[in-house]
């Protein structure tokens, strides 16, 4: 896959806005500063490729690109085009697949928005103050959650909160609500994939916590347990943890997280298995994660994951839990945040500041670097569908 810059709006994703389209987000709202679209953009067409750091602009870009944002408000999708908002949600949550916006009101109302078309598909009512946390892949049932009173303080992994109020909606029908309160710090994850378990991330303790475990809230029962692992044991070990980036392997219904442990640069991926609901951490080298910057992962369409620190990418067999190999690659400029996608063909596309990084697939060898001007730093990245263009 060779590439070249065009002129565009609302493509790339900036400083202040998160690309949702790729399939990744930011764990614990990373990366999410501002509304999407008041950052400005450009996207990377594949039609001709510069030979030397000159950048060739182009006049526009094919108007099927939707881009699926979220920002600290709403979520939304942009035309990718004219940069005209197509769909809004306030509180809105993007569903797995992007198809979909789950958002609230202020006053209560739970709606379900089409994101190429704006229209809200269903519409119900939720207790004022709660705001989307995580929802089933088809967006129609979604766990609300209570913005925490106060921020997470330095040193904590977490905000403080000694009970948690959960919502869920829409287990029969999308607007029917049911109320849980639990004893404890809790945050959802994800939906169990036949949507009777609440994955959950408990904060230790409550009001200070350093550390946290995955636990499961049974949706009929209203019991909080334990999750198992691979070997059908139960897992109730405590792990010191930020939780940085996550993405979710649509086909194989698997959640990854990548974490860094507190206190050092040891970075791993914690898988959940939302079918068979069992975890799994996988421990990444101790050469990874040292390079100072939050690392990012990307997920290729065969199942390999790959997670890149802006100095070391490791290649990860997400169904086999296990690393493959590490690849050094050092284009972190000082001061930004790496970037990485996936194109359709398996190259793997990073993006450090404003450098560009190509390596072809399975051999993971290097095109040359090449660099384009932007008023921002990039902060996020997505390959369209047809491989030929980079936001």
């Amino acid at each position: 896959m060779r590439l070249s810059l065009t002129a565009a709006m609302s493509a790339i994703a900036l400083a202040g806005a998160t690309g949702c389209s790729a399939g990744a987000a930011r764990a614990q709202g990373q990366g999410a500063a501002t509304p999407a679209t008041q950052a400005s953009a450009a996207h990377i067409d594949k039609a001709a490729a510069p030979k030397a750091p000159a950048i060739k602009i182009k006049a526009a870009v094919p108007p099927v690109d939707l881009l699926v944002l979220r920002g600290r408000r709403d979520a939304r999708a942009v035309n990718a085009a004219t940069g005209a908002v197509v769909s809004a949600a306030k509180n809105g949550l993007p569903t797995p697949a992007g198809a979909l916006l789950v958002g609230t009101s202020t006053t209560g109302r739970l709606s379900l928005v089409d994101t190429r078309t704006g229209e809200t598909t269903a519409a119900g009512g939720a207790r004022a103050g709660l705001v989307p946390a995580v929802t089933t892949r088809d967006g129609r049932e979604v766990a609300l959650i209570a913005a925490p009173s106060k921020p997470r303080t330095s040193g904590y992994i977490a905000p403080a909160r000694r009970v948690t109020h959960i919502t869920v909606s829409g287990a029969r029908e999308f607007g029917k609500s049911t109320a849980y309160d639990l004893q404890g710090n809790f945050e959802p994850e994800a939906f169990s994939d036949d949507g009777r378990q609440l994955f959950l991330v408990e904060y230790l303790p409550a009001m200070a916590p350093d550390r946290y475990r995955i636990r499961q809230l049974d949706l009929d029962a209203g019991t909080v347990n334990g999750v198992y692992g691979p070997q059908k044991t139960l897992l109730d070990e405590q792990m010191r943890g930020i939780g940085r980036m996550h993405v979710l392997d649509q086909g194989r219904a698997v959640l990854y997280t990548l974490y860094k442990t507190v206190g050092s640069d040891q970075a791993f991926v914690h898988t959940l298995h939302l079918d068979g609901n069992w975890a799994h951490c996988i421990v990444l080298p101790g050469d990874f994660g040292r390079g100072g910057a939050d690392a990012v992962i990307a997920l290729a369409p065969d199942g390999i994951l790959y997670a890149w620190d802006g100095a070391v990418l490791a290649v990860i067999d997400g169904p086999n839990m296990l690393v493959r190999r590490t690849v050094a690659v050092r284009d972190r400029q000082p001061g930004t945040t790496p970037a990485i996608a996936i194109a359709p063909d398996g190259t793997v596309v990073t993006v450090a500041g404003q450098a560009v990084t190509e390596l072809a697939g399975s051999s993971l060898e290097a095109r040359p670097t090449w660099s384009f001007s932007l008023p921002a730093a990039v902060s996020d990245i997505s390959v369209s569908p047809d491989g030929k263009r980079l936001y």
